[in-house]
């Protein structure tokens, strides 16, 4: 019964961990990475359609350039003088508070057919009513683009939002405005008409920045630029705070206070469709003829006029090109069809003036409820055998949950999280479900048995307790690849007979194998006398570039002592064996790990560019005379995360089978084992190693003939040594002197041999 209960334990801890830490973990991950972003605008599409509609206390209408208008002006492009007549128009027969355009007027290139004399007066007619309309708002906008030119001067204005780092200022251009012959020596009113993309995610728009701080000054959205308007207040009126912009009325008051995210952005609550029955739209043709009547008309006419215009008294007139050629149009969660964009503007004004402003949870907020819920869920899995109902009982909490939600916005327009929560729980309850006892028990003995034979004990037994498993299948990991091979082996099997040789490598790959499993590593595979393994998989393992050094380090002194060992035992081996040395390659980078093979039989192992560079590392030691040889990457890493390995730069080099030059170091040695010689020759050596690359091939030469005799491996005196890195750099000092190497030599060796 101990031993039942006990397991029992175990399994409920297994649970425990893998409901609350691996299925909560993947939806805040796929919520962060974005990738929930479809689903969580889906539903605050819905909640837009459903939640009621706040009485306005605004008067927002719309003259609309529409078919009747666009036969009334004629075809693209428009004379800028039915515009001026509509706005001018609009103040002078009205007493509307403010009259905006989402249009920029920006500069446009005309057929040399076109009238200069004539499209100049009409610029001048609208430059004037421009100039002496103080409630009218202009658009203005940011191109969004970044791109290089033909003749390599970059192009496009972005926008400069904080979060993106433009914080100077005087570095922050202007947005796009109306063309020169409108604006110049005019105090015209600009409002930004963009709308934040990135953080939109989609084609509706969702995000807008209120403001851009430039070089030129100041720049609002055209929501709040009308908003100050309407209220009749300066520029300075507005306020900007890094959490919030005010609108201070004329006595100190707060007109309006509009919460912000990331110091600039405000979200769009939408409530007004394109054809609202609240929205009025009204031909600018009819304007047109409005004003003629007022001017010129019957007594009769003049009165309908005049009626006409009292609609717009104290009311927000936006100036839309609905159906000209090149307008925006643009999807919104609450129409049927695209409409302008300017009915962005007006959804900004509603909030803006109904204080309707979407709130969001913090993050730790939207954590913490995902977190609650799932853990419920996971109680109510654990308990359901105890207790059939609690699960019903949970259900009746999810429930009311996605009730509490619908509430919170329709009523304080607070958004809390619905998808990533649903989502986690769900999953929890599915996987919960199906998670069996017996289940896990196979699982237990499948990893111990598969990887009992590739890495330690300790390290599969802490796989088992933690109920993790590796990725398995191919996955690209950051490992550090480790390759080792016998020097000269093939001449060990020429003066040994197959029993000799069998003992000699059980006894030389055990002792090998044993610092790999001491260090993490995981053996890969034997080949003859080479050694495959990797480390940082299956498992993560922490410093696994430092620890492969190490383990290079160790097997070069295990190899010392066998050698030694072996020279002891006399007539038992063969000279060669005395005088064994073991070349070792590393490199760390991203390599694919996993099971790899056929259906019928697969192993876990290692490929890619990276290991590969790590094989040529092994073999291409050789050509320098050292044992142990690394790239930067690896000798940059290990650097890191300790200073316990020596390493000592050799060369740059392009491998066999690679474009790409890397520069590769020794592993000397433990630092708290070399002696004070190594270091000195490390120091002379690296020295001699510069002037080599500046082609100062004399002072190279006296650097390296001072290394050489600091060398800790030298031809003659250690056993199985017939070059080291000074030994080559000499030569190669020697004859580059002799033979100058070609202009725009960049010190690169092309290895020709693996």
């Amino acid at each position: 019964m101990a031993e039942l209960h006990a397991d029992k334990n175990e399994v409920t801890l297994s649970r425990l961990i893998l409901i609350l830490g691996l299925i909560p973990l993947t939806w805040i991950l796929m919520d962060g990475l974005g990738y929930l972003h479809f689903a969580d605008n889906w539903v605050m599409n819905l909640h837009f359609w459903i939640a009621p509609k706040k009485a306005s206390p605004l008067k927002i209408m719309y003259v609309d350039i529409d078919k009747e208008a666009i036969e009334l002006m004629g075809e693209e492009p428009v004379p800028l003088m039915f515009y001026a007549q509509a706005v001018d128009a609009l103040f002078r027969y009205s007493t509307v508070k403010v009259v905006g355009t989402d249009m920029i007027f920006a500069e446009t290139a005309y057929s040399k057919l076109v009238d200069s004399e004539k499209l100049k007066k009409d610029h001048d007619v609208f430059k004037y009513v421009i100039a002496h309309s103080p409630y009218f708002v202009l658009g203005a906008t940011y191109d969004g683009l970044l791109h290089e030119s033909i003749s390599g001067k970059v192009n496009g204005n972005p926008f400069p939002y904080l979060y993106n780092g433009h914080e100077d200022l005087s570095k922050n251009r202007p947005p796009t405005i109306a063309r020169k012959s409108l604006s110049d020596g005019v105090n015209a009113n600009y409002g930004l008409t963009d709308v934040d993309e990135h953080m939109s995610a989609g084609a509706i728009p969702r995000w807008v920045p209120l403001f851009s701080q430039t070089q030129n000054g100041l720049f609002l959205n055209m929501a709040l630029e009308m908003s100050r308007l309407y209220y009749q207040l300066p520029k300075e009126a507005v306020k900007l705070y890094p959490e919030r912009v005010i609108l201070l009325g004329v006595n100190g008051t707060i007109l309006m206070e509009i919460p912000l995210t990331r110091e600039q952005l405000v979200e769009i609550h939408w409530s007004r469709k394109w054809n609202d029955a609240a929205l009025s739209h009204i031909s600018l043709a009819n304007v047109i003829k409005a004003r003629h009547w007022m001017a010129n008309g019957t007594i009769e006419q003049q009165s309908r006029a005049k009626d006409f215009f009292g609609q717009f008294n104290g009311g927000i007139v936006f100036l839309i090109n609905e159906k000209a050629e090149g307008n925006i149009l643009i999807h919104t969660p609450i129409d049927f069809k695209e409409v302008p964009a300017s009915v962005v503007q007006t959804n900004l004004l509603e909030m803006f003036f109904t204080k309707n402003f979407i709130q969001r949870l913090p993050p730790w907020g939207n954590l913490l409820i995902l977190v609650i819920l799932n853990s419920l869920a996971a109680l109510s899995i654990l308990y359901n055998e105890r207790s059939p109902i609690s699960t019903r009982v949970f259900m009746l909490i999810l429930l009311t949950y996605v009730g509490l939600n619908l509430y919170a916005f329709y009523n304080f327009t607070v958004v809390l999280p619905l998808i990533a929560p649903l989502g986690s729980v769900l999953t929890t309850l599915g996987w919960g479900v199906s998670f069996q006892l017996i289940e896990e028990r196979k699982q237990k003995r499948r990893i111990r048995g598969f990887f009992s034979t590739y890495i330690s004990p300790e390290l599969v037994n802490s796989m088992i307790e933690a109920g993790e498993e590796p990725q398995l299948g191919g996955v690209e990991k950051n490992i550090t690849a480790f390759f080792s091979d016998i020097q000269s082996f093939s001449s060990f099997s020429e003066v040994m007979s197959p029993n000799q040789l069998v003992e000699l490598m059980n006894e030389y790959l055990t002792a090998m194998t044993q610092i790999l499993k001491e260090q993490g590593g995981t053996l890969d595979k034997f080949i003859g006398d080479a050694i495959v393994a990797m480390f940082g998989a299956p498992l993560a393992l922490e410093n696994h570039a430092l620890k492969a050094c190490v383990a290079a380090c160790r097997m070069q002194q295990i190899q010392d002592k066998l050698r030694e060992k072996w020279r002891v035992e006399g007539d038992k081996w063969p000279k060669q064996v005395s005088r064994m040395r073991t070349r070792i390659g590393v490199n760390t980078g991203v390599g694919i790990v996993g099971n790899m093979g056929s259906e019928v039989r697969f192993n876990y192992t290692m490929m890619g560019d990276n290991v590969n560079l790590a094989a040529r590392c092994e073999s291409g030691a050789k050509a320098y005379g050292v044992y142990s040889m690394c790239t930067e990457d690896t000798q940059s890493v290990a650097t890191q995360q300790g200073n316990d390995v020596v390493f000592r730069e050799l060369d740059r080099i392009v491998v066999k089978g690679r474009t790409k030059a890397v520069t590769v170091y020794e592993i000397m040695g433990l630092r708290n084992q070399l002696e004070d010689s190594v270091f000195e020759c490390i120091d002379v050596f690296e020295k001699g190693l510069k002037k080599y690359f500046l082609q100062e091939w004399d002072e190279a030469i006296s650097y390296f003939e001072r290394s050489a005799g600091l060398e800790p491996l030298r031809p003659g005196r250690d056993a199985g040594v017939s070059l080291n890195p000074t030994m080559l750099f000499l030569q190669r000092c020697k004859q580059m002197k002799s033979e100058p190497p070609e202009p725009g030599w960049d010190g690169v060796f092309v290895m020709h041999t693996k």
